[in-house]
């Protein structure tokens, strides 16, 4: 009986047994190990495709070249941390030596939170507040701020429709940072049109101060305006605007004017347009190009994108711009030599302003004019060692929700990349995307759309049927 217990440690069965054991302890062990050193060492691999786990690469160099000790207060409680606000926060403790992150309970500690907020600030829990320990400068960034939401009419309720921490920190990190900040003023007083959630959002993370005018009852254009913005509008300015305007610009100011069509004569708009050389039509452009228009719109242009400053990015990164119900502009070749003129985005020559819009067809008539146009212009004098700036574009669509939201349409790069151009930012902007849980849509024209169909509806099964043809008769002949 013993024999045969000690003869059973000794036997196959057993050696085999315990070997096995003794690799599942130690693959556990690995397994443990590894675990520690990746929650340790924060090497988590993040496999989603819009990277909801991942800092940018653009906020790591950025953060590289801070100098700031920058404090980050994450305001919450423990148990009630937002998990992908948090674990985007903790990503900056360890991107850089000059970031230290602290969570601190605003409940517990009320008196700390309004250091940095005004009393009547409602502060919610999963906010931040980003400091610069050296100049003391701060910004409160929301938890409204932090995520992307969307309201159902049917059901009453908001659903999260996506993240955006890092844009919103980094944006802050920026601000506290940054001693000169653009100021831009938008004219209204015209009819002029407000921007739209996406265009707000771009000037708010790239830290530039917008603030209205009314030009009609100014003295002057504000000596701190880095730049003029007009968005849309469809009633005339007076002569003593167009002065005090045109004043503004002739000492070196800077502007950005986005035309809407507009059943009235514009006639001192127009004066001042041809002062920079740049005549406005009439009418709405009208594309012929398939290849140059959306969802078989003729009045959804996609234009030629020309190259300049403005327009680098959207070329390098090979994305349209879209634009909804243009007006036409030309360059007056009768301008003096001072002024520089580049067309930014082109019509075909297939396209046409339409002059009679009450007819109700897009087919070219007699009286309409024939293209090309610029849909948008930029503008440059140097004069007397004073630089004017002006970027003209042809509708205020180009700041639509509908295309400034589609990340494969450059009409929000074309639009911050313009900003940076007139207001001429030393500094190295930062923006961003947020990170979104919704869909992304392929952007194609109207003749790359019918290519995909013909090839998918048409080629493809024809030559599925040929090739089962092709092996249906070569089997017969055998």
């Amino acid at each position: 009986m013993k024999q045969n217990f000690n003869s059973s440690f000794s036997s196959r069965r057993f050696r085999n047994g315990a070997y096995s054991s003794a690799v599942t302890v130690i693959v556990l062990v690995v397994i443990l190990v590894v675990n520690m050193l990746v929650g340790k060492l924060d090497l988590k691999i993040d496999i989603s495709d819009a990277g909801y786990f991942t800092m940018s690469d653009t906020t790591r160099e950025f953060l590289r070249d801070l100098q700031h000790d920058i404090k980050i207060y994450y305001l919450v409680s423990e148990g009630r941390e937002d998990t992908m606000i948090k674990d985007m926060v903790d990503k900056y403790d360890s991107a850089s030596s000059h970031i230290s992150v602290e969570m601190r309970d605003f409940e517990l500690y009320p008196n700390f939170v309004y250091q940095y907020v005004d009393q009547d600030t409602n502060v919610y829990y999963n906010s931040v507040i980003v400091e610069d320990m050296v100049n003391g400068r701060s910004k409160y960034v929301p938890y409204s701020d932090l995520i992307q939401t969307t309201f159902n009419q049917q059901t009453m309720q908001s659903s999260l429709t996506g993240y955006d921490v890092e844009g919103q920190i980094t944006s802050a990190i920026q601000y506290v940072t940054s001693e000169n900040l653009p100021k831009i003023y938008m004219v209204t007083g015209h009819g002029e049109a407000d921007l739209g959630t996406y265009a707000a959002d771009y000037l708010e993370k790239q830290n530039i101060e917008m603030e209205k005018l009314e030009t009609l009852t100014m003295e002057a254009v504000p000596e701190d305006c880095q730049a003029l913005i007009v968005v849309g509008g469809n009633k005339d300015f007076t002569e003593s605007e167009v002065e005090k305007i045109q004043e503004y610009l002739t000492a070196g100011g800077k502007a950005v004017f986005y035309l809407d069509y507009a059943v009235e004569d514009r006639a001192n708009l127009k004066k001042l347009m041809e002062h920079y050389g740049i005549t406005m039509q009439d009418g709405i452009v009208l594309e012929g190009d398939s290849k140059h228009m959306m969802n078989d719109a003729p009045f959804m242009i996609v234009p030629d994108t020309k190259e300049h400053d403005l327009t680098k990015t959207c070329l390098e990164d090979k994305k349209y711009i879209v634009t909804y119900m243009p007006i036409g502009v030309t360059a007056d070749s009768d301008i003096r030599g001072s002024v520089e003129r580049t067309p930014l985005l082109m019509t075909t020559d297939s396209a046409f302003a339409k002059m009679n819009l009450e007819e109700g067809t897009f087919a070219k008539e007699d009286g309409d004019l024939d293209g090309p146009f610029c849909l948008g212009v930029a503008v440059t004098e140097k004069y007397n060692d004073v630089t004017t700036k002006l970027a003209v574009y042809s509708s205020s669509a180009l700041l639509n929700d509908t295309f400034m939201g589609v990340s494969s349409v450059g009409n929000a790069t074309l639009f911050t990349d313009t900003l940076n151009w007139v207001t001429e930012r030393q500094d190295t902007v930062l923006s961003i995307p947020a990170k979104e849980f919704s869909q992304k849509y392929l952007t194609l024209t109207a003749a790359e759309a019918n290519r995909l169909t013909i090839l998918l509806m048409i080629l493809l099964p024809l030559a599925i049927v040929v090739c089962g043809g092709v092996v249906w008769l070569r089997r017969r002949k055998k």
